[in-house]
């Protein structure tokens, strides 16, 4: 809850229940909020705080013209709390891109307004297990960097030319400029049936 003061009255100001599927309807609770904004003289004296949480299902999106692009979620929520200079949260979602088998993505989150730490990231799906933590930060350029962990991987569930179980530790890296880097230390398992152990580095360079 928020507390509007304007004057000698003070409002409260309170959400609705979570909703479920319709994004617009969420979306239109948002821009309720951004038209109160101007009159925000103190929101919960000094230490403003807002609890927002999302939910939907079967939520479906095309991320471009590539049926292969077309990503789904049968259910998921996201939750915040803070303040545009401090705040927290943690997100919980099956996605599923295309006809590709269907993964579950959690995420705990703690930023400002420049930038956004994931301690915790897991993915589970493609037959194991994928942890790690990153940040991405947009003040004074785009970049981004995570370190990531794979257990029992099954990359047959990408293409069925390689089958097999894989157990990786990776970085990545990237910046607005288009600067791409993928480190891969280690890599080890089964793969098209024969014992597998492999490391390396793959980079591409953006505009200067």
């Amino acid at each position: 809850k928020a507390a509007l003061a304007e004057g000698p009255q003070v409002e409260r100001v309170g959400g609705t229940p979570a909703r479920r599927g319709a994004l617009a309807e969420l979306r239109e609770e948002v821009d309720a909020l951004r038209l109160l904004q101007p009159r925000l003289a103190r929101l919960l004296q000094a230490q403003p705080e807002i609890l927002a949480e999302a939910r939907w299902k079967d939520l479906e999106r095309p991320l471009g013209a590539d049926p292969a692009l077309f990503l789904r979620s049968e259910s998921g929520a996201l939750r915040l709390r803070g303040w545009t200079d401090r705040y927290t949260g943690d997100a919980d979602a099956t996605l599923r891109l295309g006809d590709r088998p269907q993964v579950r993505v959690r995420a705990k989150a703690a930023g400002d307004t420049g930038q956004v730490a994931l301690p915790d990231i897991r993915l589970d799906g493609l037959g194991g297990q994928v942890t790690g933590s990153g940040s991405i930060r947009w003040r004074d350029g785009l970049a981004g960097a995570f370190e990531l962990a794979g257990r029992r991987i099954d990359p047959g569930n990408l293409d069925p030319r390689f089958a097999g179980r894989v157990d990786f530790t990776g970085k990545i890296g990237f910046e607005g400029n288009g600067n791409f880097r993928v480190e891969l230390p280690e890599a080890s398992g089964t793969l098209f049936q024969r014992p597998l152990r492999a490391s390396g580095t793959a980079q591409r360079r953006g505009s200067p």
